[in-house]
C-alpha cells in the first residue's frame, strides 16, 4: 500500500545515496524547490506524476519510490542500456543476478567488492 510517509523515507535515501541536494532534484525535474522541501520533509504527498517523474528522471522504480518492498533500480531501465551498450555477457549476467538479489544480498555484495577493491589498492 502506498505510503506518503515511506515516499519521503525513499526520496531521503535517494539523495544519501546519489549525494543529492534539493536543488539537484529541482534542476533535473523541473519541479519548484519549495514543493521538493515539502516531499522531502514529508509535509506534502507526491501525488503519481511527481513519483513517476522522479523515478524517470533517476532511473528508479517508481514502485520503491511509493514504499513497497522492492529493487529501488528500474530492472527496465537496466535492461535497456545493457542492450545499448557494450557491456561483455558475462558482465550482462552478474548484473542480472545482482537485479535479482535482495537489498540485504545487494549490501552484501555491494560491501564485498569494495573490499576486493580496496585490497588490490592496497596491493599495488
Amino acid at each position: 500500500m502506498y505510503s506518503a510517509q515511506k515516499s519521503s523515507e525513499r526520496l531521503l535515501e535517494l539523495m544519501v545515496k546519489y549525494n543529492l541536494t534539493q536543488n539537484d532534484i529541482v534542476k533535473r525535474t523541473g519541479m519548484n524547490k519549495s514543493s521538493v522541501s515539502m516531499y522531502v520533509s514529508g509535509k506534502r504527498n507526491m501525488g503519481r506524476k511527481v513519483i513517476e517523474k522522479i523515478a524517470d528522471c533517476y532511473n528508479i522504480s517508481s514502485e520503491w519510490l511509493m514504499g513497497y518492498d522492492v529493487s529501488m533500480t528500474s530492472k527496465e531501465a537496466v535492461h535497456v542500456f545493457l542492450e545499448k551498450s557494450d557491456v561483455q555477457d558475462a558482465q550482462k549476467r552478474f548484473l542480472n543476478y545482482y537485479l535479482l538479489l535482495s537489498e540485504t544480498d545487494k549490501s552484501l555484495i555491494d560491501s564485498m567488492m569494495e573490499r576486493m577493491l580496496n585490497d588490490r589498492e592496497t596491493r599495488e
